[in-house]
């Protein structure tokens, strides 16, 4: 705790090479799963929100269902007793609803739902096999429902971060390699740039896509980019020299083609078409203990090869590049507050660029702030006020054809939200958001939703 083009789309036909890979690839990962787990239990692992969760200590079976760490429980000792041989499972199920309503738009409004089942495994093969530095992880998913900001407001900002195409998909399979005590690791096989690339851990709060994955990757980039809930082929190089320095290097397959054409994870094409897509990112970070305000700054650069389709809706175009920055940092702490508690207020921004003469959306900025344990007894609840901005590229205003779905294009969109821990596997977040001149067309006006979601974890 996804850019998802196509959401509506009923599923068309699959090129038979397409099933040849989807069905070859089935059999060997599910193959894969089955020998890593040989009969083990599971333990929950999952990273979402792991800096929140942290502060709930582990429950024994024997204590209330309440204050299990998983809603199915240790398995009276199942769970972590696998967890102590080094493989970990994780899971669980969101549910998202929203309701829409264009103020004094042509399209009334509209409800829907989106769902996301998420579960993988992680084995540590060095507390496995004693293989020190290595660890292998998959992760699968499956999608259901929609979402409606497409449809119903023409808009550059998604309005749900797990809504997609509706199937059954491999995320990620991937093998990291780690030396030096961690300073230096290498990952490969399959997996997508959102989990360790351009991520805010305050942004990651909200429910719209637009504060993860920016809009000027997820416009134009092939498929979207390689973002939840779309991986693919690829190598991912960290270094870390320092606890507050760390380099990421990252080769990814240049197309990860949309979700109805690849509706299952496994359509691998390394070619000079296709091309590959690179991302490169500094991280600076200031999260150590003397740090009473601690906080991270990011920036990288990405650059896509390749003879692609242009999304201007040119024949084809060389290749596409960008820049990014990136700043999470703790603005205020109660002053009795533990040393690294989670508890304070913390302020995000990130701003994004892309040429004007290629691309759709030309300028991505997002911010807000979040507070953590603001309202008494509830010390891990979190709550957020956010907006983003995308404003067309030069070109995109000049094409008629686009002037229909996103007209010429300064959307501005705010978010509140609440984050309620009823349990430390049972999360529920009331939402609300609001589109300030969803496009500048007049086909539509301003657009207000709410709604929200609910998280469990087995």
């Amino acid at each position: 705790m996804v850019r998802i083009s196509k959401e509506s789309r009923t599923s068309p036909r699959i090129g038979s090479a397409s099933r040849r890979f989807g069905f070859l690839g089935a059999i060997v990962s599910t193959g894969f799963f089955l020998a890593l787990i040989q009969g083990a239990f599971a333990q929950s692992t999952e990273e979402i929100l792991e800096w929140q969760q942290e502060e709930f200590h582990a429950s024994p079976q024997s204590a209330s269902w309440w204050e299990w760490d998983a809603a199915t429980g240790d398995w009276f000792g199942g769970r972590s007793g696998i967890e102590n041989k080094g493989i970990s499972f994780f899971g669980g199920y969101t549910f998202s609803f929203q309701k829409w309503t264009n103020l004094a738009g042509p399209t009334g409004s509209s409800a829907v739902y989106s769902g996301l089942l998420d579960f993988g495994v992680n084995v540590d093969l060095e507390a496995l096999t004693g293989w020190k530095g290595a660890s292998v992880q998959t992760t699968w998913l499956w999608i259901d429902g929609n979402t409606v900001t497409e449809g119903l407001n023409e808009n550059f900002l998604i309005s749900s971060d797990i809504a997609g195409f509706n199937t059954f998909r491999m995320l990620e399979l991937w093998f990291q390699q780690e030396w030096l005590n961690g300073a230096l690791s290498l990952r490969a096989g399959q997996f997508a740039a959102d989990g360790e690339f351009i991520r805010s851990e305050y942004a990651a709060l909200f429910l719209a896509r637009s504060f993860g994955w920016p809009t000027t990757l997820s416009t134009n980039l092939p498929g979207g980019g390689p973002a939840l809930p779309m991986g693919t082929l690829a190598v991912r190089l960290k270094v870390q020299p320092s606890e507050w320095f760390s380099l990421l290097f990252a080769g990814f397959q240049g197309n990860v083609f949309d979700q109805y054409i690849n509706p299952h994870g496994f359509r691998w094409e390394l070619n000079g078409q296709n091309g590959f897509f690179f991302l490169n990112e500094a991280q600076f970070h200031w999260h150590l203990p003397s740090s009473r305000f601690p906080g991270q700054f990011k920036t990288g650069m990405w650059m896509q090869t390749g003879q692609l389709a242009d999304p201007l809706a040119m024949p084809t175009q060389s290749g596409n590049y960008g820049w990014y920055f990136l700043v999470d940092q703790k603005i205020y702490e109660e002053a009795n507050s533990e040393e690294n508690s989670p508890q304070g207020v913390g302020w995000f921004a990130r701003v994004s660029f892309v040429p004007q003469d290629r691309t759709v959306a030309g300028f991505d900025f997002t911010s807000g702030l979040t507070g953590t344990g603001l309202i008494p007894t509830r010390d891990h609840d979190t709550m957020g006020l956010a907006f983003a901005y995308v404003q067309a590229s030069s070109a995109a205003q000049r094409q008629p054809i686009l002037k229909q779905s996103y007209g010429k294009g300064q959307p501005l969109g705010w978010e509140w939200t609440y984050q309620a821990f009823l349990t430390p596997w049972l999360i529920v977040q009331p939402d609300v958001q609001f589109l300030l001149s969803p496009d500048s067309s007049l086909s539509f006006d301003n657009a207000f939703a709410f709604g929200g979601s609910v998280s469990i974890r087995f």
